[in-house]
């Protein structure tokens, strides 16, 4: 749009087909210089180009060919700029020595890294940012088939102290808010849909209650729904399936479960959900609630199914791959010595009767471990990225276990995202032999 100010600096240009036209010159000027000039046979294109800066002014010009002559005359033309980064971004704790290195450029998967309140590039340049610096977008969840984005919101500025409480929203890549809950919630934010359904949200929240054991006040996490509108349609409350007799002594003594993560399978419907505090990954059948399968540490209860000689430790990020295995980040608070490690992992049933088989895994050296935060995905060319959110470290191995490239000091980081880029969905329809 003309006039626009952008706050990212690869540029989805569309424009409209000319009569006898069979190609068009694109060309970016800034300062009377022409910067980027490519001869394009669609009526679109992302504009990628080192000389695009944050904070400058540029004109773009597009031309139709035809006959291999340029029809100046029908030129067309507009003029954006794009925001300055925001000044925080020149501190060490929001990334201001963030360090790429690729080890193998050749297994590298090629994509673009969320961090929080930012989109890097593989080499570690800043693409997009969030606007709004009233707000700290600290955890961006999900890039949607659009290029819209989700995660949670801050309800304060990245300088302001407190506990004000956080926001689950949904954006667009201008950072306009298209849709935001009217309460706060905890730690996951991520969409829900299905064919014949609207989209809807996962996300957990808070819920104090009196602990009938001890008499002492403790929350819990519930896992909520919430429709399009903002409205509560599900809702799934640790209290009414989980022993108080469970509970890690380690742990802050009020957080019971300091539930992390819900992951949707639509295959099996189900919800995986990661309780930090009890190191379990339960999976509930949905919409009905029932429990299938306890996996982790076995406490008092003996609720537990199977998986505690896994030695889950505080884990975070559960989901579970296209293939049907599960991955997670494993932080490792009660190893000795404590060690993080990223493990894709089977859930094998016969009968009633559950099993794992560890697939891969991959052990972070001590200095990367993770004592908070953290995040696992499987790429698509399969390798694993893992993130040690504490110290700000994305580290991409191979199916073989080899290092791949790391991403240091990027600040710290809840999760962190791979994407393919900024402008997931781009095309353009071209008339054969228009010429009305």
């Amino acid at each position: 749009t003309n006039g626009a100010i952008l706050n990212y600096r690869e540029i989805n240009l569309e424009w409209t087909q000319i009569k006898d036209a069979t190609d068009y010159e694109v060309k970016v000027i800034n300062s009377d210089s022409v910067i980027y000039s490519q001869i394009n046979s669609s009526l679109a294109k992302i504009i990628k180009s080192n000389e695009i800066i944050f904070g400058d002014n540029y004109t773009i010009i597009v031309t139709p060919i035809s006959n291999s002559e340029l029809l100046e005359s029908f030129a067309d033309s507009i003029f954006i700029s794009t925001r300055s980064l925001p000044d925080h971004f020149d501190l060490y704790a929001y990334g201001s020595e963030l360090e790429v290195t690729i080890y193998d450029s050749t297994q590298m998967y090629s994509g673009y890294t969320i961090l929080p309140e930012k989109i890097i590039n593989k080499y570690g340049e800043i693409i997009w940012f969030w606007p709004n610096q009233n707000r700290y977008f600290w955890n961006i969840t999900e890039q949607l088939d659009n290029g819209e984005l989700i995660g949670i919101l801050k309800n304060n500025a990245w300088n302001q102290s407190g506990a004000n409480g956080q926001r689950g929203v949904r954006i667009d890549i201008n950072g306009n808010i298209l849709f935001e809950t009217n309460f706060n919630i905890q730690r996951e934010f991520y969409s829900h849909s299905s064919v014949d359904s609207d989209m809807t949200y996962l996300t957990l929240v808070k819920d104090y209650f009196i602990n009938p054991l001890t008499g002492l006040e403790i929350y819990g996490d519930v896992i909520t729904e919430i429709d399009n509108s903002g409205n509560v349609i599900w809702e799934w409350n640790v209290k009414d399936y989980f022993s108080y007799e469970d509970f890690d002594s380690n742990a802050t003594s009020n957080d019971w479960t300091h539930c992390n993560a819900v992951f949707f399978d639509y295959e099996d419907s189900a919800i995986y959900l990661s309780c930090r505090h009890l190191s379990r990954i339960t999976k509930i059948s949905y919409p009905d609630g029932e429990i299938i399968w306890n996996m982790g540490r076995q406490f008092i209860s003996d609720d537990i199914d199977f998986g505690n000689e896994l030695g889950l430790s505080w884990q975070h990020a559960i989901k579970k791959l296209s293939n049907g295995n599960l991955m997670l980040f494993d932080n490792g608070n009660d190893d000795i010595p404590p060690i993080s490690r990223g493990i894709e992992f089977s859930v094998n049933q016969i009968e009633d009767n559950y099993s794992y088989e560890i697939i891969f895994e991959y052990l972070l050296p001590d200095s990367l471990f993770g004592y908070k935060w953290g995040d696992c995905d499987q790429l698509p060319n399969g390798n694993m990225v893992l993130t040690s959110g504490p110290e700000g470290a994305i580290i991409e191995a191979s199916p073989q276990g080899e290092l791949v490239s790391t991403i240091l000091n990027s600040g710290p980081t809840y999760r962190s995202q791979r994407i393919d880029g900024i402008h997931p969905l781009v095309f353009s329809i071209v008339t054969p032999n228009f010429n009305d």
